[in-house]
Formats: structure tokens, sequence, C-alpha cells
């Protein structure tokens, strides 16, 4: 009798058991399919609409909002948050939702390529920004900060963001930063950024750049080399020194025609037949047919030797093809007035 009442209570209890144990499963599947569902309507009202639109942000954010209240860890409703507050202006609150996502800093680095690629410079900024106010010490987001400054034609911030890049560089192992390209883009900020230009500091940064030898590009190589040598063009030095960066650097890229240009105008500067400068530009106008330099180097040489009319008709290709080329406007406005 005890034993019969015993195995029904028995029976009882796991019937209990599983019947808990399957109102469980269904209230948590339906909690997170609610999740889910809600979270996918906010990015859909999201993508379609703007998210600067006052409107559609704020339905996007209720439809978050409900998401997190059944699944407060859910990742991708944080992030969608973020987004939202991101576009109506709430920097703190947006950088808190992102925070909750755990994709950041890295997250924002990502955002600010894309912004990058996309050219929408001011926005790459802001997600640069964001990283670096969760992980400071990261060298390879300052470049990137560094990098979008440049673009802006912000030589001074650029530099600032180049320099943090390199004494993060220096104290830590981070093998993603290139450090000759940090150092070639000083180069290129000191040359032609900021006024007036710092052509010593560009000196040392190719120099160093090249020292080092970790570019990110082929490019980057031949294009230090290069325009170390179109300093000493500027500067009237060593024409025998520029030949030797100008054909390190063709050898290095041979598809950069501004190497081929310059080298070509050393060997005239270096005594050269005309015929053997011009052979060099012209592998410059093969590359890059609407090269306007490549027509203003051709006219500078043809005006040294006195053929104007061949000098003027360089001149004026150069200007069809660059219209602000003031060089070239200066040289045809000196010729036609001359007797």
């Amino acid at each position: 009798m005890n034993r019969g009442r015993h195995f029904r209570l028995l029976n009882r209890a796991c019937a209990v058991f599983w019947l808990a144990a399957v109102t469980l499963i269904i209230v948590t599947y339906r909690a997170h399919f609610l999740s889910r569902l809600y979270n996918n309507l906010g990015y859909i009202l999201l993508n379609g609409e703007k998210a600067s639109d006052s409107f559609a942000s704020r339905r996007s954010e209720l439809f978050f909002d409900r998401a997190l209240t059944i699944s407060p860890v859910q990742a991708s409703a944080w992030r969608g948050k973020g987004i939202v507050l991101d576009a109506q202006g709430w920097d703190l609150r947006a950088l808190k939702a992102f925070q909750q996502s755990n994709e950041t800093p890295e997250y924002f680095t990502q955002w600010g390529h894309l912004a990058f690629k996309a050219q929408k410079y001011s926005e790459a900024l802001t997600w640069y920004d964001r990283a670096l106010t969760l992980q400071p010490a990261t060298p390879i987001t300052w470049f990137f900060l560094g990098r979008t400054y440049e673009v802006l034609l912000d030589g001074a911030r650029a530099l600032s963001s180049y320099e943090t890049a390199l004494e993060l560089a220096k104290q830590g192992d981070d093998m993603t930063l290139d450090v000759s390209t940090v150092y070639y883009h000083q180069g290129m900020v000191n040359q032609w950024l900021i006024q007036p230009s710092d052509l010593e500091a560009a000196i040392k940064a190719y120099q160093t750049a090249i020292c080092l030898d970790d570019f990110a590009t082929p490019l980057e190589k031949a294009d230090s080399y290069t325009r170390l040598a179109q300093i000493w063009q500027w500067w009237e030095r060593d024409v025998n020194q520029q030949i030797t960066w100008l054909e390190i650097a063709t050898s290095t890229d041979p598809t950069y025609p501004t190497s081929h240009v310059l080298l070509g105008y050393a060997y005239y500067l270096n005594g050269s037949d005309v015929s053997v400068a011009e052979r060099e530009i012209q592998k410059a106008l093969v590359i890059n047919p609407s090269y306007a330099s490549a027509y203003w180097h051709l006219g500078e040489i043809y005006y040294r030797e006195g053929l104007i009319e061949r000098a003027i008709a360089m001149y004026e290709y150069a200007l069809d093809l660059d219209p602000n080329h003031w060089m070239a406007q200066q040289r045809v406005t000196e010729l036609r007035v001359s007797p």
C-alpha cells in the first residue's frame, strides 16, 4: 500500500518537474523570440528611415528598449540603441550604449574606417575619438585619426596624432602599426600642409621612414625617396644624389609617375641629352596621360633650351589638365609678354 502511494507521488513529482521544464522552455523561447523580433523591427525602421529623423529615431529606440527589457544582455539591441542615440546627438548616452554591446573600441574604429572610405571624414573623426576615449593607448587608432586630419588639411592636428601614435608604438608591442608609414605621412604634412613648410622636418621624417623600412605599401617607400629628391631639386642640391634616390624610387614602384618625371628632370639637370629626359618623363605619361606635372617639367626643359614655342605648348597642356597650376600660368604669362 505504502509502496503504491510512494510510486504515485513520484509520478506526480516527475510530471510537475517536466511541466515546469517545458513551461520554462516555452517562456524562455518566447522571450528570446520577442526580444529578437523587437530588435529586428528596430533595425528595419533604422535602415528604412534617416536616423537623424527624430520620429524614426524614437520609434527605433522604442523597439530596442523593448528588446532590452526582455533580454538586457542582447548586444545587437544595445548597438542599435547606440546608433540611434548618436544620431540624436546624445554622445554620452550613445557611448554607454555602445559599451554595453561589448564591441568597443574596435567596433568604433571599424565604423571610423567605413566612414573614412565613404569620405565622411567628420563622422570618421567622431568614431576614432570615441575609440580612443575607451582605449587611449592604441597607436593604430591615433594613426587613423591623423590620416583623417591630413585629408581635412588640418596639418597641426595630423602631426600631433602621428606623434602620439609613434610614442605609443615605442612603449608597446603593437605589430599592427607600420611605423615607416607614419613617418612618411609626417613628412608629407611637413612638406605640404603646414604653413610655412618645415622641409628639414620633412627630410628627417622621410629618412627615418626609409631607415626603418616598415612601409604598408611599396608606393609609400617610393614616394619617400621621391620627396627627398624633390626637396633637393627645390634647393638645387647634389643632382647625383637626386638621381640615386629617384632610381631607387622607380625600381621600388615603377607605376608611380612622379618618380619618373623628377628622374627625367634630374637627368637633364645633370647634363644628359634632352631626349634622355624626355624618354623618362614619357614613362610617366604612359602611366597617367593626364599628369599635368609631366608637361610642366617638359616645358621647363624646353624653356631652358630656348625652345620657347615648345615650352609654351607644354605649359598650356599642363593648364588644360590643371587650370590651377599657377607655375604653368606664370610661365605662359611671362613668355607671351616677352618680346
